[in-house]
């Protein structure tokens, strides 16, 4: 099937990308990774099996990773399990895509092409990507994959300018700040081409990223008229003080490239692709520092996608200090040896990542300082958690059917955000339940009793436990009766 030793190479990094995100879902057991996959993608899977697919829900969002998910669903019969089918599956097509880019975008060698497609899927920042961003990563694939076909594209016959166009839609499709960034990058290479061919040849190229623009542009219109705002905008000052957000922004970029920000720019060399790239990222990933008070995405989804061109940068600065060398043996194969900076650099970023994808979490570690907890609202201490541990799943599972008969139209389930998914699993059809989001549970209270109900459950962890800064509940709930290891039912008095 694979003759040609680009497809060879391919295939190993699919099935090496597949199998480590195939590790943390099978010593999950039966319950699936991610906080976006319980908190979004379940309930949105389980309203279509039900029939719920209104045109307002629709173009919302870019949905093409749903519709995938929802068909893995109905193959399956089991939502968790076509998210564990699915994970590895955009993971594998994910890293081999970005070979893809780097071995035919870049004209980079099969191995230091190899080299980077590695580096890219242990990299814990792709793993944590791949955790619960299944539209992250299915925009991304189809992004590395479109990317050759654009640095090339006013020399291209037209039946490959239509596979460019075609994987755009793809994008515009997938996920809508990889579109944003596509967009751009688009731009900016047309206007290399403006100023070598005039503007008469950039306005019949463009006709073929018309289409994609306007998926994209639905989308974005959908959730405008869906929130009554500009779609993503963020005012961080609303919910945060600016010295917290600060210490966010920074904790994260260190933590997540300081290390290897030497390596960073070592290798930085200009590339018209990659300048865009990390340039806009740059600004998303800073510009609540400049003007915190709005923001289309927020920062942290700007951060994350440094990772693919850093990682490329990291690669480069191989060659440019001379790390990386090879020679042919008489066998034909090549014979690497790494300086022993590269190899602990190697060795420190294949480790954490399968670290990161193995060793569980658990509700018993509280973390030593107030940096700890702010970093992992938006990196998890390991893969084995979606939103709250694995080892606490069933003992949630529990609590959930124990409500659920306890239900009845005078009384109310209020739940924290991280529930959402978990209340419309395991709550059966007409339950009342109300979300207060990541706000204090009394705020639930209140709507509970603004709407007349006489008996309110809360589901949490017992006092002293739990996580998003939740580790005791207000007085005025009390034990209802029923406790399950950590977790108990609670009522409020």
């Amino acid at each position: 099937m694979f003759k040609s030793s680009f497809g060879r190479a391919s295939a190993v990094v699919f099935l090496t990308a597949f199998t480590l995100r195939l590790i943390p879902e099978i010593l999950a057991g039966r319950w699936p990774l991610g906080f976006d996959t319980i908190t979004y993608y379940v309930p949105t899977i389980m309203s279509w099996a039900g029939g719920d697919f209104s045109l307002a829900t629709f173009n919302s969002y870019a949905p093409l990773s749903y519709f995938l998910l929802f068909f893995v669903y109905f193959a399956s019969g089991s939502v968790f399990l076509a998210l564990k089918i699915l994970g590895p599956l955009l993971y594998g097509l994910l890293c081999s895509s970005f070979f893809f880019f780097v071995s035919k975008g870049l004209g980079w060698n099969k191995r230091k092409g190899l080299l980077a497609a590695f580096l890219f899927s242990f990299y814990f920042l792709t793993l944590r990507i791949s955790w619960d961003y299944y539209r992250n990563m299915l925009g991304l694939a189809f992004f590395f994959l479109f990317l050759p076909f654009l640095r090339k594209f006013d020399e291209l016959p037209r039946s490959r300018k239509f596979i460019a166009s075609i994987l755009a839609i793809l994008v515009a499709l997938s996920h809508e700040l990889v579109s944003i960034l596509m967009f751009i990058i688009i731009f900016s290479d047309f206007a290399l081409i403006f100023k070598s061919k005039g503007l008469n040849k950039v306005f019949k190229e463009s006709l073929y990223f018309m289409p994609s623009l306007i998926v994209f542009s639905f989308f974005a219109y959908g959730n405008a008229i869906m929130f009554h705002e500009v779609p993503g905008s963020i005012n961080y000052l609303a919910h945060d003080t600016y010295f917290a957000l600060l210490g966010d922004i920074f904790g994260v970029f260190s933590f997540i490239f300081g290390l290897l920000l030497p390596f960073i720019i070592s290798g930085f060399w200009r590339d018209r692709t990659l300048d865009s790239w990390s340039l806009v990222c740059l600004l998303g990933s800073f510009w609540p520092l400049l003007f915190p008070w709005f923001q289309v995405i927020s920062w942290d989804r700007w951060m994350f996608m440094l990772g693919p061109p850093f990682t490329l940068y990291i690669v480069n600065s191989f060659d440019r200090i001379k790390v990386l060398k090879g020679r042919s043996t008489s066998h034909g194969r090549f014979h690497t040896r790494f300086s022993k900076l590269a190899l602990v650099l190697l060795i420190i970023i294949g480790s954490t990542g399968i670290v990161y994808a193995i060793f569980p979490v658990s509700i018993t570690f509280s973390p030593s300082t107030r940096v700890d907890e702010r970093l992992g609202h938006y990196i998890p201490g390991s893969m084995l958690c979606n939103t709250f541990p694995i080892d606490d799943c069933d003992d949630f599972e529990k609590c959930f059917q124990y409500v659920n008969k306890k239900l009845d139209n005078s009384s109310v389930l209020i739940i924290h955000k991280s529930l959402t998914g978990w209340a419309r699993l395991y709550l059966g059809d007409g339950k009342n339940v109300i979300n207060y989001n990541f706000n204090s549970p009394l705020d639930g209270v209140s709507e509970a009793l603004s709407k007349g109900y006489e008996t309110i459950y809360l589901i949490w962890w017992k006092n002293g436990y739990g996580w998003y800064a939740q580790k005791s509940l207000p007085s005025c709930f009390e034990p209802e009766g029923f406790v399950s290891s950590y977790v108990a039912v609670y009522t409020y008095k």
